[in-house]
């Protein structure tokens, strides 16, 4: 019999579920666990086909044992598995995976905090859907365009606009499929400020000191890498040389695309282009405005752009 509950919903319930089953990483020995509140996601990872199958089998043996002994229990009708490759694999490797005897099931492609992540890592649902909502902001924003001043269109659209954008952003910002995000972006300014479809809009975004996809991307990318610079080396810490690039990010060998479109490496190339004025600075939040403002005077349409500046 329970003697203390919890009301759902209250400030205090994730904090006593977490620490609840803040044991349960240690039972996936053979996986990697990622927790998010009550979202349970597991990663194995293992090239022999064999040898996977047999991490898979040990570690849902060890969750079931956790969970029955917990009093919890797993949504299996929410439950869902998915077997990561690239483009270049087109070998599918899906192996059995079984909780109480009931096989869970393959999808293609599930969203998870908000990004549709895809089995073969591309970007194309989330897009798809991302534009969906796009819409039907510019749609509102077109609507109230002659009920609302300038300054309450523009927080409308940081609000409901750019919010949507900037999120996920960073994995998402270097496909060439963003470039249909750009255009929506170039329409809804143009409503903005009450122009024709045949103006253009890079005064426009320097006039209302708004930050292009390209620009947001940039932003947010060499930010992050700036934040987790722990991460990194920088070249003076792998060679001895005083060369005039040894306050740049090392940039490690790669063969792959996959690698090359990363996060890490995106952020490396971006950050060792950053203006030497802007990259001097150590302190993070005058080094984002420095930034910001960088931004928003060039108003990049490409990442060519900023290479070249």
């Amino acid at each position: 019999m329970l003697k203390c509950v919890v009301p759902q919903g209250s400030v205090l319930g994730p904090l006593l579920f977490s620490m609840y089953i803040n044991d349960l990483p240690l039972t996936a020995e053979a996986g990697q666990l990622v927790l998010f509140a009550d979202d349970i996601n597991l990663l194995i990872i293992e090239r022999d086909e064999k040898v996977l199958q047999h991490k898979i089998n040990e570690v849902m043996k060890k969750l079931e044992y956790w969970f029955q002994n917990n009093n919890l229990m797993i949504n299996i009708e929410k439950t869902i598995a998915m077997s990561y490759r690239t483009t270049q694999n087109k070998f599918l490797r899906r192996p059995k995976i079984t909780y109480k005897n009931k096989d869970i099931t393959y999808k293609t492609n599930k969203k998870f905090l908000g990004i549709y992540i895809a089995e073969n890592l591309k970007w194309t649902t989330h897009l798809y859907t991302l534009r969906q909502q796009l819409c039907k902001v510019c749609y509102i924003i077109k609507s109230v365009q002659g009920m609302m001043g300038s300054g309450m269109i523009r927080s409308l659209y940081h609000s409901k606009f750019e919010s949507l954008v900037r999120y996920g952003i960073i994995f998402w910002g270097v496909e060439n499929e963003s470039i249909s995000v750009f255009k929506l972006q170039k329409r809804v300014i143009q409503k903005m400020c009450g122009v024709g479809k045949s103006t253009s809009c890079r005064q426009l975004f320097k006039d209302c000191k708004i930050l292009t996809v390209t620009s947001l991307y940039i932003l947010e990318v060499v930010c992050f890498l700036k934040k987790y610079k722990s991460a990194v080396q920088k070249n003076e810490q792998i060679h001895d040389h005083n060369t005039r690039r040894n306050m740049n990010v090392y940039i490690k060998p790669y063969n792959t695309n996959l690698y090359t479109k990363s996060v890490i490496n995106m952020g490396i190339q971006l950050y060792n282009k950053v203006p030497n004025n802007i990259k001097k600075l150590s302190e993070y939040k005058p080094y984002k405005r420095k930034l910001k403002s960088f931004d928003i005077e060039h108003a990049f349409y490409s990442l060519d752009e900023f290479y070249m500046s």
